[in-house]
């Protein structure tokens, strides 16, 4: 069994069953009123858990990884167009969250919910919920990591009571993430790479703009925090960007932006490569300080996708694989449609017919000589590669 740091005890969002248009952040432990008496987190659970297990995918990517793989060679089609296009009660670009229920305690007058990496509950996480919530999402888990649950009430006569608990235990292979104001946001872990190895999650993430084409909220500040982003690797020429010159993450967040144009597509692999090649190394020097990363363009599509197509195929992701994790971006409304076909607007196919001039035998083998030669004296030297395969790979 994985276990999570206290950083995971990630502010993880909550949608109350009482207040559906309300989404909460996970509290660390702070309340609303001090001198309000609240059931404490050792607070013994009455019954056993309940075994809750559940697929951070949504129902439309779950079906898309499931059932399409590409042939190497052959980017006459793709079949992203018919999952794309499914009509959902919910954004395709998010994930799916653990959805909890409970029967609220005769004489409830307060409940709060607890999270933690532990059973004894050790370092949890709270939130003061309604009295009379029956149920809440929690949003944003990782696969293979399980998360201790349960809700503690207070009631009318002081006394404490557990009216429900649960072990979760979530699973699935891509993780997007739900953060309030953003779009497209993906962890790149999961992917299988190199030796049959996989990519880490939580260490670094793809996504769109935190402003111009979206509009980031205290809320999703609070989400993308929680994830311990210390880097932000913006992109966007200074037109598109209004200009801006630090994250709005906050103060406490490393924030990188060329002013230059960063090409995409066929223009990275090429003469054009060297502001992409920048923006990698700055990327591998935050990684080197023990930051986690947050690299993103104005859609998190274009741009983003080539950086994030030249980062696994280094650690030896599949073609297919590189195609399906570059077509996910078409789930999200605001990036709009991107497809392994490519056009002369989002040329993928074309990207990786360049890549294949390249010397050597598989793709990886390709991208690491690209990235080793470098452009106008921009490289990636030998050992910031064995860096990072050591730092993304399980």
């Amino acid at each position: 069994m994985k276990r999570i740091s206290t950083a995971l005890c990630t502010l993880l969002t909550l949608c109350m069953v009482s207040c559906k248009a309300q989404t909460l952040p996970y509290d660390t432990g702070g309340k609303s009123d001090p001198k309000e008496k609240t059931a404490p987190a050792d607070t013994p659970a009455a019954k056993e858990p309940v075994a809750l297990s559940f697929s951070v995918e949504n129902s439309v990517t779950e079906s898309f990884i499931d059932n399409v793989t590409y042939p190497d060679n052959d980017y006459s089609y793709t079949k992203i167009t018919s999952y794309s296009e499914l009509e959902t009660s919910y954004d395709k670009d998010c994930p799916a969250p653990a959805k909890i229920r409970w029967n609220v305690a005769e004489g409830t007058v307060a409940q709060i919910l607890y999270l933690s990496a532990d059973p004894s509950f050790k370092n949890p996480t709270s939130t003061a919920l309604n009295a009379g919530d029956t149920g809440a999402s929690i949003w944003n888990l990782t696969p293979g990591v399980t998360v201790y649950a349960k809700v503690c009430a207070t009631l009318s006569d002081g006394s404490f009571t557990v009216p429900e608990s649960w072990v979760i235990s979530p699973t699935g292979r891509v993780r997007m993430l739900y953060a309030d104001g953003v779009f497209n946001i993906r962890d790149l872990g999961g992917w299988k790479a190199e030796g049959g190895k996989k990519i880490k999650y939580g260490t670094i993430f793809r996504g769109g703009s935190m402003n111009v084409k979206g509009s980031i909220t205290d809320l999703g500040r609070q989400q993308l925090l929680a994830e311990g982003i210390g880097a932000v690797c913006d992109l966007r020429m200074d037109s598109e960007s209004n200009n801006i010159t630090a994250s709005l993450l906050g103060s406490g967040v490393d924030f990188w932006r060329i002013s230059d144009q960063v090409w995409a597509y066929v223009n990275a692999m090429t003469g054009k490569g060297d502001t992409h090649l920048q923006a990698l190394q700055w990327i591998i020097d935050e990684l080197k300080a023990g930051k986690k990363v947050y690299f993103h363009c104005s859609r998190g599509a274009d741009r983003t996708g080539t950086m994030a197509f030249m980062l696994e195929c280094l650690l030896g992701v599949s073609e297919s694989d590189l195609a399906k994790e570059y077509e996910l971006t078409s789930f999200s409304t605001k990036a709009g449609e991107r497809d392994r076909i490519g056009t002369s607007d989002h040329n993928y196919s074309g990207m990786i017919q360049e890549v294949k001039k390249f010397e050597g035998t598989t793709l990886q083998e390709k991208m690491t000589g690209y990235l080793l030669r470098g452009i106008d004296g921009t490289a990636i030297s030998q050992a910031d590669i064995d860096f990072l395969k050591a730092c993304l790979l399980e």
